[in-house]
């Protein structure tokens, strides 16, 4: 990932103050292209972790690829070794591996729906948000994902992580030739990959109705700390955000109800959304 919640806030507070005495109609667009700007030299900085060439064997490509397809910690290891400078697992990345591999490799059509409590700096959305999508999508395994944060910068700066692997990781050129590269369509918050897969941002509450790719429905949808430490004080914040998720965000998928929902982030507040859903 380019960027914490609280580096993120951090930043945008330090925007807020350089712009205070710009003219409001045009502290929007500044304060955007200021955004923009120190989202890309974070995302330039990722790519200088990256080799230069790949140091894996081409002689055991398809034993890697065969391996990997089934194995998300040995995916995740193999292809992007600058996420793992710290040996060993905790149990939230145990846990982690047996869902995605559930909703990934499911055998049935029945849409999957899990909610995980996670504390803060364990890696959960680099694990969630950036490197299960890339697994979803160098396989093939989804074909529209649907990312969504309380705040979308923080879903934008996850996109343009993933869209960095993409153009660069040189382990992923070795194996996956097909699908690395600037892809068809390639913004800010959201890109469709040389494999034809569509990865799309939104931040929490926002209208999500239409949202398609061509004729397809998102068929994954990942939610990545929805509440901040404000809006989850008050019940009635709580209650809107509840039924914004059961309304529009599970209301996502197609009719035949396949649409896999991962609802993962830290309590907040005893009655915090995610603390309801994981009651369910």
């Amino acid at each position: 990932m380019l960027f914490s919640k609280e580096e993120l806030d951090e930043f945008l507070i330090s925007n807020e103050q350089k712009h205070e005495n710009t003219p409001n109609e045009l502290k929007g667009a500044m304060q955007r292209k200021d955004f923009l700007e120190w989202m890309d030299e974070l995302k330039n900085e990722l790519k200088t972790q990256f080799l230069h060439e790949s140091h894996l064997d081409p002689t055991l490509k398809e034993e890697r690829i065969k391996r990997a397809s089934v194995d998300f910690d040995y995916f995740a290891r193999t292809y992007f070794p600058h996420y793992f400078t710290i040996k060993g697992e905790c149990g939230l990345h145990l846990h982690l591996n047996e869902v995605f591999t559930k909703i990934a490799l499911k055998k049935e059509s029945k849409g999957e729906k899990h909610a995980i409590a996670a504390p803060r700096a364990h890696g959960k959305s680099t694990y969630t948000s950036q490197l299960f999508p890339l697994w979803c999508l160098v396989f093939n395994y989804k074909s529209f994902i649907v990312e969504i944060s309380d705040a979308v910068e923080l879903m934008e700066g996850m996109l343009e992580a993933i869209k960095a692997e993409l153009e660069d990781n040189p382990h992923l050129k070795l194996d996956f030739p097909e699908v690395v590269g600037i892809g068809k369509t390639w913004r800010v918050g959201e890109f469709v990959s040389n494999n034809g897969v569509k990865i799309k941002a939104f931040g929490s509450g926002k209208r999500l109705r239409g949202v398609r790719y061509g004729v397809k429905r998102p068929d994954l949808v990942i939610l990545d700390d929805l509440e901040n430490d404000t809006n989850v004080r008050s019940k009635d914040q709580r209650d809107k955000l509840e039924d914004w998720v059961d309304e529009a965000v599970l209301n996502l998928g197609s009719a035949d109800g396949s649409l896999d929902v991962l609802y993962i982030g830290t309590i907040l507040h005893n009655d915090s959304v995610l603390s309801r859903k994981l009651k369910l």
